[in-house]
């Protein structure tokens, strides 16, 4: 069965995999047959629309080389032909775009159907696909504009039934979504109303309208509909004074539209672009409240003053930059500034070159979550600390679970759960409280702090299932329920899957990458698992990060798994009196020694080894290091047994 997908670009798949199509003009021909149904496709209408532009003879030579290929890709089953038409027959082909293709949204649709169809609108329909031909391009025009308005109808029903049971964040993201895709959608604009006033950011919900009349205004000469002005007259109404809203618990930051300072004016786009993917990175942080492009880009083309920013966009960070082309190279800069003083809390650029743009965008993106995340993090404590106890929310109980964790102290862990769990208290639906307290669980392990283990397994468990239950997008959450799972509980590849799924969630999260490094040299990927501890490290680029220490150990262990004795002694000793992950650390360190051959630094080794895990023996060694592969966890055992390591 050869399985089709069409939207976000085309991809091909049978039993064994990816089929390459090699060309486009392949491509659009089976697009164009998948697009028919089981109806048959004249040879004439195919020839004229994919080789037009060539000579009778040259465009028929094209067309018959073109359908050899395609049945020795999808097999001569799959394709239909007699001398005056073609058709695919659909009894060998899943096509996405079939559930699509008929008669629209029904009324009759449910809920979890409507969101089968959303998720299957990946992207635009054939995205990225490029046929000079004025007869494709003409009929490529007319699919994309008749899908687009199929995936818009079910994006509106769906963002109305979000309405209508009170998830007014689910509804502005998909509202966010559609205006992204038509700035002119007015029902889309109309939704993005409701959900910004049911979330009670009314002041940016009058924001985000002044743009879009504007907007209207400038490209259609028309006015808002009676309706979009009601909700905003009620709005105006309802609208509460700015001082009660912008000292709101939780974090706010609005994305200034970077600045092109290119000598091309043409390549905005990029600098827009790039003010797209940080916002939408931005969001996947549960704890943060990121501004939506419509109210931020009202402040293009015009000089950007941050206190300003902060009060019309009613947050208290604002993130700006530029981006500057020349030559083959790129620059992007940025910075993170409080709002209410104009200080600014983190700067930075990043360099690179245009061979692969979109890569490098796509790293630099990261690399700004990565720093601004920890930052935002450190000022947001401050500002706890500032705070009575008895004013205190979950938010800041959690920041201060963060604070005592990263001590590595057995007072600063108990602390920190304590912490965690009153959180939890205060708001039961918090994931990544739930993902830290399994955190400090995990800490407890590796320090041999832990006082009674099946309590703790039991207790890691129940955490870890409603991190995941509560933050099914939650990349904090995530990260730190798969690597409990991982360690402490022992089942590492379903802990690898959780851990993946943050990564996928937000790939600038350093420590997710810390954490999928764990696991990777626990199973034996060595070289897998150094490569994530330097994309770990790459992402995170302040040495005061508290997990950078548990990277460089992590080196050590994985040099270990991979063999490389010398470099993993070398990774250990750089961080000898530093508590992070040392039991690991100084393990890996004696049996590296002892394998060497260097039976002195190994014993001393042990010595430090048994003062930080006490409790440490031969029979209990597979509990506290969850290696998947026998031959790895033999050597690791055998040389520890030799280093000294009691039964």
């Amino acid at each position: 069965m050869i399985e089709l997908r069409l939207l976000g670009g085309i991809e091909v798949r049978d039993g064994n995999g990816q089929i390459d199509l090699a060309s486009a003009k392949l491509a659009g021909l089976l697009a164009v047959l998948a697009v028919a149904g089981s109806k048959p496709v004249p040879r004439e209408t195919l020839t004229e629309m994919l080789w037009g532009s060539h000579s009778d003879e040259q465009a028929r030579q094209n067309f018959r080389q073109a359908l050899s290929r395609l049945r020795k890709l999808l097999g001569a089953e799959t394709i239909v032909s007699d001398d005056s038409a073609i058709r695919l027959d659909r009894r060998h082909v899943i096509v996405d775009i079939d559930c699509l293709s008929g008669n629209g949204v029904s009324a009759e649709q449910n809920i979890f159907n409507l969101q089968a169809l959303s998720g299957l609108a990946r992207g635009e329909f054939l995205e990225g696909l490029v046929i000079r031909e004025p007869g494709f391009s003409e009929w490529l025009e007319l699919e994309r504009r008749r899908f687009n308005g199929q995936i818009r109808e079910i994006d509106l029903r769906l963002a109305q039934t979000a309405l209508d049971s009170t998830d007014a964040a689910a509804a502005l993201t998909r509202a966010d979504a559609m205006m992204r895709r038509d700035a002119l959608d007015e029902d889309a604009h109309k939704l993005q109303l409701k959900a910004l006033a049911d979330l009670g950011r009314k002041h940016e919900a009058l924001k985000v309208h002044q743009a879009f009349a504007q907007r209207l205004k400038s490209d259609l000469g028309a006015d808002p509909d009676a309706e979009t002005l009601a909700l905003v007259d009620a709005l105006r109404i309802a609208t509460p004074s700015r001082s009660a809203s912008f000292a709101d618990a939780r974090p706010s930051i609005a994305v200034m539209p970077f600045v092109n300072l290119s000598p091309d004016p043409d390549q905005g786009y990029f600098a827009d672009g790039m003010t797209d993917e940080l916002i939408t990175a931005l969001s996947r942080l549960p704890w943060l409240t990121v501004r939506s492009r419509s109210a931020t880009f009202a402040f293009k083309s015009r000089p950007i003053d941050p206190r300003q920013a902060g009060r019309e966009c009613d947050v208290r960070y604002v993130l700006e930059g530029t981006v500057r082309k020349a030559g083959g190279q790129i620059r992007i800069s940025g910075q993170l500034i409080d709002a209410a003083t104009s200080t600014t809390i983190w700067g930075g650029h990043f360099d690179g070159n245009l061979d692969r743009i979109f890569e490098f965008q796509d790293l630099v993106t990261a690399k700004v979550v990565g720093a601004v995340q920890p930052r935002l993090e450190q000022v947001e404590l401050e500002r706890s600390r500032q705070k009575p106890t008895t004013s205190l929310d979950a938010y800041d109980y959690y920041l201060r679970g963060l604070a005592e964790l990263h001590r590595w102290t057995r007072d600063g862990n108990r602390a920190a759960i304590s912490h965690f769990y009153r959180a939890i208290e205060l708001d039961r639906r918090f994931a990544a409280a739930y993902g830290m307290a399994a955190r400090c669980l995990c800490q407890r392990k590796t320090s041999d702090w832990v006082e009674d283990e099946a309590r703790e397994r039991a207790e890691t468990e129940g955490l870890a299932s409603l991190a995941v239950e509560f933050g099914r997008d939650d990349p904090v959450a995530l990260a730190a329920a798969g690597f409990a799972v991982a360690f402490v509980l022992g089942k590492v590849s379903e802990g690898g899957e959780l851990v993946e799924r943050s990564l996928s969630i937000n790939p600038g999260y350093a420590v997710a990458w810390m954490f999928k490094s764990w696991i990777k040299a626990w199973s034996g990927e060595a070289d897998e698992a150094l490569a994530c501890v330097g994309r770990a490290l790459d992402v995170s680029p302040h040495n005061p990060d508290p997990y950078v220490v548990n990277m460089r150990r992590l080196m050590g262990f994985a040099h270990f798994i991979a063999g490389r004795y010398e470099d993993s002694i070398a990774c250990v000793q750089a961080f000898v009196t530093a508590p992070q992950s040392a039991t690991t650390a100084f393990a890996a360190a004696a049996a590296s020694a002892i394998l060497l051959g260097r039976r002195d630094e190994a014993h001393a080794m042990m010595a430090e080894l048994l003062q930080v895990a006490p409790s440490l023996r031969l029979a209990t060694l597979r509990r506290r290091f969850p290696i998947v592969k026998d031959e790895d966890f033999n050597r690791f055992a055998g040389a520890l047994g030799l280093a000294g390591l009691p039964e």
